[in-house]
């Protein structure tokens, strides 16, 4: 925890006091004594600590990190000898869809 807080540091750069609370299964609450930082937070990104993508939610008063499902993961893909000529946004999208639907199709 104390390496996520010290990159956390480094890379949002806080003008204010910013904790880092473990509530469990991953989950941290990030307290901020500012407006501004948490601005600055919530509209940057995305934000990559230690290798993992950080998601972020509004806080919840009855947040149980028990009860959390994730629905979203960072995956890198290779498309080896992918010529030039593919690199749209529509044909790199198709192709994600591709790869998500036959990864569920195992599932």
């Amino acid at each position: 925890m104390a390496e996520a807080r010290i990159q956390t540091i480094a890379l949002w750069k806080p003008i204010g006091g910013c904790r880092l609370i473990p509530v469990g299964k991953g989950y941290i609450t990030i307290l901020l004594d500012n407006e501004e930082d948490r601005n600055k937070i919530w509209s940057g990104g995305p934000w990559i600590i230690g290798k993992q993508l950080l998601g972020l939610s509004p806080w919840s008063p009855f947040f149980d990190p028990e009860k959390q499902k994730n629905s979203h993961a960072l995956v890198w893909v290779k498309f080896p000898g992918l010529g030039v000529e593919f690199w749209e946004v529509e044909t790199l999208m198709s192709l994600g869809v591709w790869l998500f639907r036959q990864s569920a199709s195992r599932h």
